[in-house]
């Protein structure tokens, strides 16, 4: 059974959303929606709650504003942990972080697609983010926290980091870290196509959390999967970044 752990800004999550997990997943699921309509918890407290309270074998931390454009979604994830060495899968991602406080999404090297909303002039629109994988799914090193799954298991060894962190920035980055330390692959889906209705943002919080995720990682980073040249691909890589940043 899948556990789909909410954040959310009401008290459940809306009717149609709800309506819209039960006809794309194609697998037993449950809802644990932790209420934070007050503000009360930050993401990381949020998660690690649904956590505690989670029931299935394999947990889907995901946005309460997305909505599922693929059937059988439940289907994919399972047949993607079915790698063993798999420990989480995303939608959209990177193969690449750096070890200076910048988003992943400005460093290049993208991983999967996402359909993002936007409104312009009041009205609600949507446009494609992100190239469609020609694969099942890719390694990255991180993934976007709209929607990401879990084994079960890896919470053994890895929790959301409510004492580094205290908003509701860099939990999916971490927790990426986190996975792949335990020795596990982070690996971005093809076939789970995802609307999300609003896009994110990259304040003075963002850059703030970044700092505290560099600080906690420093010796862990730059790290890469799927550059080419290992190590010395990925030092490379940061080198040419930090050039372009000048």
């Amino acid at each position: 059974m899948i556990s789909i752990i909410t954040c959310s800004r009401a008290p459940e999550l809306s009717a149609g959303l709800q309506q819209n997990i039960t006809d794309t997943i194609g697998t037993d699921y449950e809802l644990v929606t932790i209420n934070n309509a007050n503000n009360e918890h930050t993401i990381f407290e949020a998660y690690n709650e649904g956590v505690r309270l989670a029931k299935g074998d394999v947990f889907c931390f995901m946005h309460d504003d997305v909505l599922f454009r693929s059937a059988d979604w439940g289907k994919v994830v399972y047949r993607a942990f079915e790698n063993k060495r798999c420990g989480l899968v995303g939608v959209i991602g990177c193969q690449f972080l750096s070890n200076k406080v910048q988003p992943w999404w400005h460093l290049g090297h993208h991983l999967g697609c996402i359909t993002q909303g936007h409104f312009v002039n009041g009205e609600y629109r949507t446009l494609q983010d992100g190239e469609a994988l020609q694969e099942e799914s890719k390694e990255g090193v991180a993934v976007d926290g709209l929607w990401f799954c879990i084994k079960r298991e890896l919470f053994k060894t890895i929790r959301f980091d409510d004492k580094t962190f205290d908003n509701f920035h860099c939990y999916d980055v971490d927790t990426c870290m986190q996975v792949i330390d335990a020795g596990f692959q982070v690996r971005v889906l093809r076939d789970v196509k995802i609307e999300h209705k609003s896009g994110g943002n990259a304040g003075d919080e963002y850059y703030g959390q970044m700092g505290r995720f560099i600080n906690k990682w420093g010796d862990k980073l730059p790290i890469s999967r799927g550059l080419g040249w290992g190590k010395m691909g990925t030092r490379l890589y940061q080198w040419y970044r930090n050039m372009g940043n000048r």
